[in-house]
């Protein structure tokens, strides 16, 4: 199973910036830990929205649709990777 046949390859770029987001929040903001997932979830939605809108050209509910999909799996797999580099700090 290839991830691209889940998350367009195009907008892959925006799983890094997620990670240095959610670092960012978690030691530069007062923001509760529990929310992070929530804002980064927000984040990718709207970068989703706006790329697939602007690159594609397609209607905008069209592009709602895909952004909100594609934001929720570029969220998750930003908060699954951390997720993974931090239990393999602890298991080390």
């Amino acid at each position: 199973m290839d991830m691209t046949e889940y998350i367009y390859p195009q907008l892959l770029f925006i799983i890094p910036f997620l990670n240095l987001t959610g670092w960012w929040i978690k030691h530069k903001t007062n923001v509760a830990n529990k929310l992070i997932p929530l804002i980064l979830g927000a984040v990718a939605v709207l970068l989703s929205t706006l790329y697939i809108h602007a690159s594609m050209q397609t209607s905008v509910v069209e592009s709602v649709g895909a952004g909100i999909i594609q934001g929720v799996f570029l969220a998750a797999t930003a908060v699954y990777a951390n997720q993974i580099t931090k239990t393999g700090k602890d298991e080390i």
